[in-house]
């Protein structure tokens, strides 16, 4: 294998070459720093090819800022940093996504955060030394692109005033979604960790030229990964505890780009558009639906064939994001609504502005939303702070959670078995679509109490539920309880939610009922506990009157 000084593809990386790529083969020592020159310079192509040519990335012009932002001074650094109130102006910023950390060495401090008793003093100027090292490392970064403005939560949201909290968490979808770059700091797993930490790695020397002659042309440089990764997208997905937890979820998205800081001196680009990767060469299976910014731009699922004519797919969008973003992660349950609150502001404005947003689900497609399944019962659980109403998704964490019942073909005879005659949510803070303090719904439909659920003495692996339920002797069908602490033996009750049929499509993996529960005591509202299915030759034992039926 020969080279030239300048290798094709640049002096950084032999692209295309798969041998140079996993060797890291290069034709200048390799800079050990983030931000090094040929970086920057690599950044700026990513972000001026953007601006030129995705109109999908919705390029405006200047948005006006949040309302309060970093001033990080000039590029070379010369002024004081300090915490301004905006007043809105407008102007380019920056935004930083990470993770905080807890415990002794990942918590952080004071010195890092806003308070209300530390506001003029940081209004003043902040002491870079004295905060946490993603922070430093944001600021860096943030001058060494020009930009003069950056928001980091922690120093921009009041973290002791519960009000000002919840009024600028509830505006997530403006700050990440007109931000002239998302900073993730991928590779951290706290806020202590920086993400900009010089890369110490080996590098051979060898020169080439004319063997006959002994000249020397030139020298290459080696590198070499310490382990054997996968592609930077699927390092970003399944080996960073940044993918995992819960705010991350919806600053990723409703970003237009981001900037990817992983480890092994890597950077990775991802917008609305279109995904590169700096040390590898292009996915060409990697596209920016895989992150569901198909969703943000109303673009159809390129994964997704053809609908059947009238079925209307924009609840299934919702759906897939609600999917993906309940296994996530929290340090306080509490915020699983609050930290979904900016999608579902953006997902309102831009396919529902008329629906009514309740505890994470949407008043127009409710009876199809309570139906949703848990992946895993026997790792979920409820949370022990109250986070949501029990007919909630988001009032069970530890587990992905899916809406089969959507994916049933209208000829299939979905049949809607109750009517919704109320749902009422109170909201606990200034955020409409954040932390709920009560929530109920009111459906009229058909009820009929089990007497027990029981495991099959061998059941079956391929089939998903894992109770059979009984009416006295009789087995009714098949269910599963939301979490392992949910079945409410003889206090379990069947509520039908669609009209089940004969041979129903794909009955094995779709509930048709949901089950709930009094563990207050008669005359008290349900509780849902989970989902069922009846066998066939069981469809009359919801040969009864419709009742109201209240579910807290």
């Amino acid at each position: 294998m020969s080279f030239t000084e300048t290798p094709p593809g640049g002096a950084d990386r032999a692209q295309g070459d798969p041998v140079g790529l996993h060797l890291k083969i290069r034709a200048r020592p390799p800079s050990k720093e983030v931000l090094s020159p040929a970086n920057m310079r690599l950044i700026f192509r990513w972000l001026d090819n953007c601006d030129a040519n995705h109109t999908k990335c919705e390029h405006r012009r200047l948005p006006r800022l949040p309302t309060r932002v970093i001033d990080v001074g000039s590029a070379v650094g010369s002024e004081e940093i300090r915490l301004i109130d905006s007043g809105n102006i407008p102007g380019n910023y920056v935004v930083l996504s990470h993770c905080w950390g807890s415990g002794t060495n990942g918590a952080i401090h004071n010195e890092s955060k806003l308070l209300q008793g530390n506001m003029e003093s940081l209004q003043r100027g902040i002491d870079f030394e004295s905060l946490a090292n993603n922070f430093k490392d944001a600021i860096t970064a943030t001058r060494k692109l020009q930009v003069r403005y950056l928001w980091i939560d922690a120093l921009c949201i009041i973290q002791d005033s519960p009000s000002d909290w919840a009024r600028e968490s509830a505006h997530m979808d403006e700050i990440y979604g007109n931000a002239y770059l998302t900073l993730a700091a991928t590779s951290a797993r706290t806020s202590n960790d920086g993400f900009l930490r010089d890369y110490d790695f080996p590098v051979a020397i060898r020169s080439w030229g004319d063997p006959e002659d002994r000249t020397i042309a030139g020298k290459i440089y080696l590198t070499y990964r310490r382990s054997v990764k996968p592609t930077a997208w699927l390092y970003i997905e399944a080996e960073t505890l940044w993918s995992t937890r819960g705010w991350t979820f919806q600053e990723r998205l409703m970003s237009r780009r981001v900037l990817h800081f992983l480890p092994d001196y890597e950077l990775a680009w991802e917008c609305r558009t279109e995904d590169d990767a700096q040390n590898a060469a292009r996915d060409a299976n990697r596209r920016p639906y895989e992150r569901g910014y198909w969703i943000l731009t109303k673009d159809e699922d390129p994964k997704t064939p053809d609908p059947v004519p009238g079925f209307d797919r924009t609840y299934e969008r919702w759906y897939w994001i609600a999917s993906r973003y309940s296994p996530r992660n929290f340090t306080y349950d509490t915020d699983r609504l609050p930290a979904l609150s900016g999608l579902a502001r953006m997902f309102k404005e831009l396919y529902v502005p008329e629906d009514q947003y309740t505890a994470g689900l949407w008043r127009k497609d409710l009876i199809h939303g309570l139906l949703w399944m848990v992946g895993e019962c026997e790792a979920a659980s409820r949370p022990s702070s109250y986070c949501a109403p029990s007919w909630s998704w988001a009032s069970v964490r530890g587990s992905d959670i899916t809406w089969p019942t959507r994916t049933i073909p209208m000829h299939c005879h979905r049949k809607h078995a109750v009517e919704l005659l109320n749902v009422d949510t109170s909201p606990a803070t200034e955020n409409p679509m954040g932390l709920v303090r009560s929530g109920s719904v009111t459906l009229l439909g058909k009820i009929r109490q089990i007497s027990h659920a029981a495991r099959p003495a061998e059941p079956d692996c391929n089939f998903r539920f894992h109770f059979n339920l009984f009416c006295d002797e009789q087995l009714l069908g098949n269910g599963d309880f939301d979490t392992s602490a949910d079945n409410g033996g003889q206090d379990t009750w069947m509520l039908q939610i669609i009209e089940q049929q004969p041979n129903y499509c794909f009955i094995p993996y779709h509930p048709t009922a949901l089950l709930l529960s009094r563990s207050q005591g008669p005359d008290t509202p349900f509780r849902r506990v989970g989902f069922a299915i009846l066998e066939d030759e069981n469809l009359d034992f919801f040969d009864c009157e419709p009742e109201e039926i209240t579910i807290v």
